[in-house]
């Protein structure tokens, strides 16, 4: 098994290497207008992002257990126009 480690600042665009597999991901769930969606271990919330934007009725609930990890993730949202609480 290889692991390869990324910085934070490499980290957002380190899943482009991987063909768009966020929102393929995204893509393939069963979704439907009004789900409460939830992702654990969310980090920076990149996922949760992808799978926000689906539909502008579902809402997101990511869980970190960094601080750091929750108020990046917040960035992440609202660095977008989207709404965190």
């Amino acid at each position: 098994m290889t692991e390869e480690y990324v910085t934070n600042p490499e980290y957002e665009t380190y899943f482009q290497k991987l063909s768009g597999l966020r929102p393929r991901i995204a893509k393939d769930l069963p979704i439907k207008p009004g789900m409460r969606i939830l992702d654990v271990a969310t980090g920076e919330a990149f996922f949760a992002l992808e799978v926000a934007r689906r539909d502008s009725t579902l809402k997101v609930t990511g869980i970190e257990i960094t601080q750091s990890g929750i108020r990046d993730s917040k960035k992440t949202f609202e660095g977008r126009g989207l709404t965190t609480v």
